[in-house]
């Protein structure tokens, strides 16, 4: 569903590519975002006005505009908002069990859209703590919602840390210790902590489990930065993906931007010696807005 493949735009001599991999992760709606959109578009067409979700399907404040308006899912913060016996989608970042023990108790109809990656943390989690093993599970924010769905999978055995508190964290039984990931986290930045961890306790299980999409999109990054100038990531605030996009595009030493819409662009950013810039968008990014940011850069090169 995202964009794909190279876009070219020769105004001004002004060149515009769209990063090899682009928007939606999920391949057409098997898993990841797209498959989450999937699913919560046939609960909604199966259920009309009597879907919920807790919280954001996904990251992405367009994508939940867009299911409210075309397909009436209604959006709440809190389980307890959401009327016994209706239909609950579960957002692609998972729920813990003491959610989903509620949901029974309110005798809900639920889809659960959880991606596959995240279901798998989930997974290990319990496998690990049941094992007797102690989990250190690598966060890009503790309170991020993969961050409580995977961490909470158990009442005890796992310590949740952001990837700047690792280099200090003491390990008192490495042998029985487990590192995990959050997907979306950044691969340049987890390589390098996680390289100077295993220095230190090299009896240390270290388990990285980023999501393919999102490494594959941080590494177009990395490409897109030898071709052109300037790159904008296109993405919401709270995406993590997209967070971790702009940090990849800022290390590779060109200037860069992220936006959440073709709004945000600042004609200031396309100086003189800028002539080609690079355009990619978070996995939860939808392809429509990317589409607008491209369209609006070329407006700018216009004036």
């Amino acid at each position: 569903m995202g964009l794909s493949g190279s876009y070219y735009n020769s105004i001004k001599a002004m060149q515009v590519r769209l990063a090899r991999v682009s928007g939606f992760c999920g391949d057409g709606g098997k898993f990841g975002v797209s498959g989450a959109i999937r699913l919560a578009q046939e609960a909604a067409l199966s259920n009309p006005g009597q879907v919920y979700i807790v919280g954001d399907l996904v990251h992405n404040t367009h994508v939940t505009d867009w299911l409210t308006d075309s397909y009436g899912i209604k959006f709440v913060k809190k389980l307890d908002q959401v009327p016994d016996g209706s239909t609950l989608v579960i957002k692609a970042h998972g729920a813990p069990p003491d959610f989903c023990t509620t949901c029974e108790a309110k005798n809900l109809h639920v889809v659960d859209a959880t991606c596959p990656m995240v279901k798998a943390a989930q997974n290990l989690v319990r496998q690990f703590v049941s094992a007797g093993k102690k989990v250190i599970y690598v966060a890009s924010d503790k309170k991020h919602d993969e961050a409580i769905s995977v961490s909470q999978q158990v009442d005890h055995g796992v310590k949740v840390v952001t990837l700047d508190e690792l280099s200090a964290l003491e390990i008192k039984n490495p042998l029985e210790t487990v590192v995990l990931t959050q997907t979306t986290l950044s691969m340049l930045e987890t390589q390098k902590a996680f390289a100077a961890l295993q220095k230190k306790y090299p009896e240390l299980a270290i388990r990285p489990h980023l999501c393919q999409a999102t490494t594959e999109r941080q590494r177009a990054v990395l490409e897109l930065a030898d071709e052109v100038d300037l790159l904008v990531v296109v993405g919401a605030p709270h995406s993590s993906n997209s967070r971790r996009l702009l940090e990849v595009a800022t290390s590779t030493g060109k200037p860069a931007y992220a936006v959440d819409e073709a709004e945000d662009l600042d004609p200031a950013w396309f100086g003189a010696q800028i002539d080609s810039v690079g355009v990619i968008a978070g996995a939860s990014t939808p392809e429509w807005i990317t589409q607008a940011v491209v369209a609006k850069i070329k407006t700018i090169n216009n004036e």
